[in-house]
């Protein structure tokens, strides 16, 4: 199983969350809240603990209950940098007085690697992390398989690629990679270079409700706007009539077009043109395709 973590703790007496993470990395260990005031030996002691003190289950009692030694732990800080970590123990509980002001009561030792900024992140992780959950598994084989490539740069990396792409990559895979702002860069190029739409740079922005971009033709000026997403998401019906034509793309390939000013853009079609306009992709998509090609 694969794990991912927020480290958001709640530390005390001046201790900060830079702190806790830098008390994690250089001690080996993977850190957890919810403290309780009983002397717990065992999961299922720490459980009837939790259960007493918080009146129902914590994301804490699953991190004392399910990973074993060997899983590997995707972590990201407030600030956004990304780590991780390979379990090498079982759970245990601290109640070392510098573990609990650290808000790390619940404990499991982890051999950790910093991976930095989303740069080097599958898409997939980062989305991930979008839950405000701060303990869960990440349910996605091939998502394993890369993280232990990453972690273990031992690993032959010839025989990772031919693993991975025996039958060559498809765009379920190469989408399952990059993530939502490659998407956006995917279509927007897309209909610059295939469809001769030109993008209005002030469109693009976090603000707008709906779409990414708004773009006008080059010959017909007409205008467009593209809705894009990672999932099964619908067109939002707050787009009818903002354009004269709306595109959708959705990464799992499930939206249709009810109307004639509508264009589901495929992720075939989509992955063709990456493939075949290299030259023109952000460096972050090309080092995706190179990592599985």
């Amino acid at each position: 199983m694969l794990w991912r973590l927020h480290i958001r703790p709640d530390p005390k007496n001046g201790k900060t969350h830079d702190d806790v993470v830098d008390y994690c990395i250089k001690n080996n260990i993977s850190g957890i809240g919810w403290p309780v005031s009983e002397e717990v030996k065992s999961p299922s002691e720490y459980e009837q603990a939790v259960r007493k003190k918080y009146n129902g289950s914590v994301p804490s009692v699953i991190f004392a209950n399910k990973p074993v030694p060997g899983e590997y732990i995707w972590a990201r800080d407030l600030n956004g940098k990304y780590y991780l970590g390979c379990i090498k123990s079982d759970w245990f509980y601290s109640n070392d007085p510098l573990h609990i002001e650290l808000d790390i009561p619940n404990q499991r030792e982890c051999e950790w690697i910093e991976i930095g900024s989303e740069e080097n992140i599958p898409g997939k992780i980062i989305a991930c992390f979008r839950p405000a959950k701060s303990f869960q598994a990440i349910h996605e084989p091939l998502m394993h398989q890369f993280t232990k490539w990453a972690f273990s740069r031992e690993i032959d990396r010839n025989k990772f690629e031919t693993d991975l792409t025996s039958e060559g990559i498809t765009e379920a895979t190469f989408f399952k990679f990059i993530g939502a702002d490659d998407c956006e860069d995917v279509v927007g190029l897309y209909l610059q270079k295939i469809k001769g739409y030109c993008i209005i740079p002030s469109s693009c922005k976090p603000a707008t409700i709906g779409y990414e971009f708004i773009l006008k033709h080059s010959i017909t000026s007409q205008t467009a706007v593209a809705q894009v997403k990672q999932g099964n998401v619908g067109l939002d019906e707050r787009l009818r009539g903002i354009a004269d034509h709306i595109y959708l793309f959705s990464t799992n390939g499930k939206v249709q077009a009810d109307s004639d000013d509508v264009t589901v853009l495929s992720a075939s079609e989509l992955f063709y043109f990456v493939c075949k306009h290299r030259n023109i992709l952000p460096s972050r998509i090309n080092y995706w395709l190179d990592f599985l090609t």
